[in-house]
């Protein structure tokens, strides 16, 4: 099929070597070294080569791009910053003309947030998917909203069997949005594994906000709080009711220290 091909090429008959192209048998033409071999070609019926390529594989029935025509086709699209290029790529994905890829995610995460992640989530790249839910968060202006953007992170790492170090994830919002990272630090301590266990590790998450610089003493004591209020005085918290009353004084918030002795929600009897 190559010698047919080189045949086609050698002798000008471009637009029958790429309809060869598009049917070859698993694609065995549909490679990175064809692609640079239409590009340097003349225009077909007015069209760039390239683009004259795709657009065949595009207005076949049941034909996808494969990865690397995928990309090939984009990043130009994208580069050229026109918004119906963008809505171009959006429909081509609907319809399974494109084939999701992370450098395809990669080329779309600058432009169009949503639509990386839903080609990181089909391309499998669980990291990148969670990376562009916290990118979303932190834009979000709705609690709400935000807080089920936290949910929907992990469902979806549950769901595909990732385990994403979310002391981590916590630290990497904390530096774009404190707030934001309070409020998924908020959500992971009242959420637990499938065994019962919880999510994270909620000394490290204290960790998390207090390496800072600043220290975040003004989360970490929420934090700590919300842990504790659900699990009433139990003596193995010791220590976190130690710590949540040691940070307050430390920075200078006593007044912070003695209200929440005083108050009725915690009745900490164990520091």
């Amino acid at each position: 099929i190559e010698k047919q091909f080189n045949v086609l090429m050698n002798s000008q008959r471009y637009e029958e070597a790429m309809r060869m192209t598009a049917r070859s048998p698993q694609g065995a033409l549909r490679t990175v070294q064809t692609l640079r071999q239409f590009k340097q070609l003349p225009p077909i019926n007015g069209q760039p080569a390239l683009l004259f390529y795709f657009n065949l594989l595009l207005n076949t029935e049941g034909a996808t791009l494969n990865t690397v025509e995928s990309i090939e086709l984009a990043k130009p699209i994208l580069q050229s910053g026109k918004p119906q290029g963008l809505a171009h790529i959006r429909d081509w994905l609907s319809k399974k003309k494109l084939t999701s890829s992370e450098e395809l995610g990669d080329a779309l995460k600058s432009v169009d947030l949503k639509l990386a992640l839903q080609v990181y989530s089909a391309a499998k790249v669980p990291e990148k998917v969670i990376a562009c839910f916290l990118a979303l968060s932190a834009k979000e202006m709705d609690d709400n909203k935000a807080n089920k953007i936290y949910t929907e992170i992990i469902k979806y790492a549950k769901n595909c069997n990732y385990t994403p170090d979310y002391c981590t994830l916590v630290g990497q919002l904390h530096r774009v949005n404190p707030i934001r990272a309070k409020d998924f630090a908020l959500v992971l301590i009242n959420q637990e594994e499938d065994t019962g266990s919880m999510l994270v590790d909620i000394g490290q998450l204290a960790d998390t906000f207090m390496f800072g610089q600043p220290p975040d003493v003004k989360s970490t004591t929420n934090i700590l709080l919300e842990y504790l209020r659900s699990r009433g005085d139990r003596e193995e918290d010791a220590g976190l009711q130690t710590r949540v009353l040691q940070i307050n004084l430390i920075h200078n918030n006593a007044r912070v220290a003695h209200a929440i002795l005083d108050s009725s929600d915690y009745n900490f009897t164990h520091f």
